[in-house]
């Protein structure tokens, strides 16, 4: 490993080969370490050099610096995109094998049955693929945020450059794979309302990935918990089992697939809602509480970032 980084992005490269711990180790003993450890720093939000405790402006730059390190690191990691591309082809070469050109289907009971299970798996694969992203996020990087954390880092800067991220590439991944199956299945009803409802379901994933990335103790632990809430969004999505009763109350209340899918299913040609059994009302009250969701997992993600942050430095 060089002694010097040419790039200050190296420096983030560099860090990711050696734990935390033996990082700091180096620092305290090298003869040019001015600064002070850790234990010595002052509780998050203490005043910093220049009298300042922050604000919008702080909460502002600290997140649009945040973003630019996180994209460039991205961007510069040629296997995780590589990976992010090979993900989206390979669930829409799944679902274009599996459903074909629902158009050509003559069956119209058929092909509005196939219809709403394919918008069904859209939306599932679209929270899917915003958790699955940003479930290692919070939890892989907290020995570093709470060493920038303690000189004055804005956690709110921190969490929005981190949804942003997570957030646009779940999105970015979500709109090419809309657009395939809309060219390889044509199914009906498919449009642009339809792709808008995919992306929410990203954004949704998203926010329930850092959800839980940031009330698990370790990445193993958080990739592990991902079935865990993904398996419910199948089973209560409204699509698979006719709900009544608690069922519909609990999917009401905690699974995006359902409303996801009831926003999507609003976009459906009439004859073929009918076919299938599904309302093409409502869509408002779906993406209000679609959007709604995203916001409860985020919130909860930030709830939980804080009480850690109040719990480490208190030791």
């Amino acid at each position: 490993m060089p002694d010097r980084a040419e790039r200050l992005g190296d420096i983030y490269e560099a860090m990711e080969g050696r734990p935390p711990d033996e990082w700091g180790r180096r620092f305290d003993a090298h003869p040019n370490a001015v600064a002070p450890p850790l234990s010595a720093v002052g509780p998050p939000g203490a005043a910093s050099p220049s009298g300042s405790r922050g604000g919008v402006t702080t909460v502002v730059r600290h997140g649009r610096l945040l973003f630019r390190r996180r994209l460039r690191l991205l961007l510069r990691d040629r296997p995780a995109v590589v990976t992010l591309v090979a993900q989206t082809a390979a669930v829409a070469t799944a679902l274009a094998v599996a459903f074909g050109d629902l158009s050509r289907v003559e069956n119209l009971l058929l092909q509005a049955r196939d219809t709403v299970t394919l918008l069904f798996l859209l939306t599932v694969s679209s929270i899917w693929i915003g958790c699955n992203g940003a479930v290692k996020a919070l939890v892989g990087e907290r020995p570093m945020y709470r060493r920038e954390r303690a000189v004055n880092l804005s956690p709110w800067g921190y969490f929005a450059a981190t949804f942003a991220l997570h957030g646009g590439v779940a999105v970015a991944q979500v709109v090419p794979l809309a657009g395939a199956v809309w060219w390889l299945c044509d199914p009906p009803g498919m449009g642009w309302p339809v792709v808008g409802v995919l992306a929410l379901a990203a954004v949704a994933g998203t926010a329930l990935g850092l959800a839980l990335s940031a009330g698990s103790e370790s990445e193993e632990q958080a990739v592990a918990a991902v079935p865990l809430v993904l398996i419910p969004q199948i089973v209560f999505g409204g699509a698979i089992v006719a709900l009544s009763g608690f069922a519909e109350w609990a999917a009401k209340l905690g699974i995006s697939a359902y409303w996801a899918q009831r926003a999507a299913a609003t976009a459906l040609p009439p004859d073929v809602a009918n076919l299938a059994g599904v309302t093409t009302t409502g869509r408002g009250l779906a993406l209000a509480m679609l959007a709604l969701h995203a916001v409860a997992f985020a919130a909860t993600a930030v709830v939980i970032v804080r009480v850690r942050d109040a719990r480490a430095f208190k030791r």
